[in-house]
């Protein structure tokens, strides 16, 4: 196997920090799924695909699944994962840099001849601001009641995935359609995330998923007292805090996102507001444990601002092991190339906890550091992961049994 090229890689990646940037915010990339700056995105990385030898294709929600056929046509397929879109509030590390490793990875083994073939997924709508849940891409690989999901995220203010997909000429999905989990012998998700404290030439191990419930909070106040419903929402996303804060060291968990308010007018007072708080834990007794003091939090803020709070359960996403046999060969690559790896449990399911349901899968996580909107990442640290994942899927594709994943004789 040639190495893999620096410069190669690292121009993808620089080019993925570009598309979809905001003017005057230094950092700020915004490109959510299905808008323009995702198109163009796909665009270019399906150039880029191409240029490769990879032969590619969408399926019916987006999803791009660019493939490298092996020597045997027989043997499941090796694959890797990572998506492209950000949230409404941009990220643009973690967006880029999962698809600049793939493709830096698939670039060096473009002449190798495997007996399995090779598949790089690129999961559409990853993130869940524009249409109210996360992970639709790959939701539709592996759930089939993800078209419910999207009626009630639209029900509740969302845009329509379905119409999203229509006003780009493609046809509505309907239900979710599950993959053959006996076509694919292996996944491995390549992702970024916020690790401040991570040293340079360190990459992250994903051990297994978490259980994560996500409620959606309303906020009514009463006629006439509209400014309660946002002092309410304020009060109660610091008490979630303060909750999350007291948990921490227990390995669990509360965030909020998506805050909408209505009516959203200039110079008009919301009366209503709107938020999702996702609770993470390793399991649903300690999610459970958690609400219990989250229970207790609306109660004491409904009497104290006379507001009513309606809290939902709108989603649910159950624990994730990896497999001891995938990770265990990313830890020696690692290694093998110079780095050194740390251990995470992930909270956020990202596309690899869904994947890891249905076959042998691994998460793969490079560190980035941020402040504000600012984000670095270094490059080394990209080539590294590069060269894990490329030495890993080679492996997977050369020499692992089609009976099932098995430890292989070496790293």
């Amino acid at each position: 196997m040639k190495g893999i090229d620096r410069q190669w890689t690292l121009d993808i990646m620089d080019r993925l920090l570009v598309i979809g940037k905001v003017e005057g915010r230094e950092g700020f990339v915004k490109r959510e799924a299905l808008t323009k700056e995702a198109l163009a995105a796909e665009t270019f990385v399906i150039g880029k695909m191409k240029d490769i030898g990879l032969a590619v294709r969408r399926d019916a929600v987006g999803n791009i699944i660019a493939r490298r056929s092996g020597s045997n046509g027989h043997l499941p397929i090796v694959a890797c994962g990572s998506h492209l879109d950000t949230s409404a509030f941009g990220c643009g590390c973690d967006s880029a840099a999962g698809v600049a490793v793939m493709l830096g990875a698939l670039q060096a083994l473009e002449h190798e001849k495997n007996l399995s073939s090779l598949e790089a997924i690129i999961f559409a709508a990853s993130e869940y601001s524009r249409f109210g849940i996360s992970h639709i891409g790959v939701r539709y690989m592996t759930d089939p009641d993800t078209a419910h999901y999207l009626a009630e995220a639209q029900r509740h203010g969302y845009e329509s995935f379905p119409l999203a997909l229509k006003a780009l000429g493609m046809a509505d999905p309907g239900s979710g359609v599950l993959i053959d989990k006996n076509q694919y012998k292996s996944f491995i998700e390549v992702y970024a995330a916020r690790r401040n404290e991570a040293s340079p030439g360190s990459l992250g191990i994903v051990k297994a998923v978490g259980y994560c419930m996500r409620l959606r909070v309303v906020i009514g106040a009463a006629a006439g007292a509209k400014s309660d419903a946002v002092m309410a929402a304020a009060n109660m996303m610091l008490g979630l805090e303060r909750i999350a804060r007291f948990n921490d060291a227990k390995d669990l968990g509360v965030t909020v996102s998506g805050v909408k308010l209505e009516p959203d007018n200039l110079g008009v007072l919301p009366g209503q507001v709107m938020f999702y708080a996702d609770v993470t834990g390793r399991d649903d007794k300690a999610v459970m444990g958690v609400m219990c003091d989250v229970s207790e939090l609306i109660s004491h803020m409904a009497k104290r601002r006379r507001v009513s709070i309606v809290v939902d359960a709108v989603d649910v996403q159950s624990p994730a092991v990896m497999s001891p046999a995938v990770t265990e060969l990313l830890k020696k690559k690692i290694i093998y190339n110079g780095g050194k790896f740390y251990r995470v449990f992930a909270f956020d399911a990202r596309d690899g906890g869904r994947m890891a349901k249905i076959m042998p899968a691994a998460m793969l996580e490079i560190p980035f550091k941020a402040k504000g909107w600012d984000e670095s990442i270094e490059s080394d640290d990209i080539i590294l992961a590069a060269r894990a994942l490329a030495d890993s899927i080679q492996e997977m594709a050369s020499f692992w049994l089609r009976e099932g994943v098995r430890q292989p004789d070496s790293a």
